[in-house]
This record gives C-alpha cells, structure tokens and sequence, in this order.
C-alpha cells in the first residue's frame, strides 16, 4: 500500500498521530494519509505504473502546531523520489479548512504519486 510506504518517508516521532484512511473522531491531533486510486497504464509505461493521488489532511486544536505538521509533510514529500515510488508530487498546496465541530484546525495537501506495478 502507497500510504503506508508515505506514511514511513516521515519522520518516526509523528508516526503516533498517523493513521490510513481517516482521522480518527476523538484526536484532537491527528494526520490523516488517504489515499485515492489514479489510472495506470499510461502510453509509455505498458500497464507497469500506478499513478493514484494522496491527501494529507492535518487536524489539531493548536494553530501554530498543526500547520507546523502541514509544512512538514510537504517539505518531506513535495518532490520525493525512490526506487518504490519514483516520484511525488505536490497537486495541491497546503489549504485551510477552517474549524470542526469541535473547534480544530483542518489542512489539506493533495499529492500525485508514480509508483511500480509489482
């Protein structure tokens, strides 16, 4: 899974806060790494690349923090490169959401990524 091998690019002491798929309802801190499925097959790969997008959403209740966490995860990811992925790339900077129901700060960040087909 994409979102794992993203989720392992950042660093080990947020890993706690990470979780796949959704934000957990109770966490007032929390990143959230979804990822969306994207077509393959482009002409020049041969069905061997996989190209899903992937959100990065950010909530927590303290402002500066949790931009703190949205400006990490791009400056980790925006324009990443390895063997697995082979490319990462920042579609959507980082966006306010404004608050929840309970008062915390939303952020979103949309990346492209180019994978292998194993």
């Amino acid at each position: 899974m994409i979102a794992e091998h993203v989720k392992n690019l950042l660093p080990a002491e947020i890993h706690p806060i990470i979780t796949i798929g959704e934000l957990p309802t109770d966490s007032d801190s929390c990143i959230a790494i979804v990822e969306s499925g994207g077509p393959h097959g482009t002409y020049f790969s041969g069905n061997r690349m996989d190209t899903p997008l992937l959100k990065v959403v950010v909530r927590d209740i303290d402002y500066r923090r949790g931009y703190a966490y949205a400006r990490l995860c791009k400056d980790v990811l925006a324009s990443h490169a390895d063997a697995q992925t082979l490319g990462i790339i920042l579609v959507n900077d980082i966006m306010y959401f404004g608050r929840d129901v309970k008062r915390r700060n939303m952020w979103q960040l949309t990346f492209k990524i180019f994978s292998n087909i194993d």
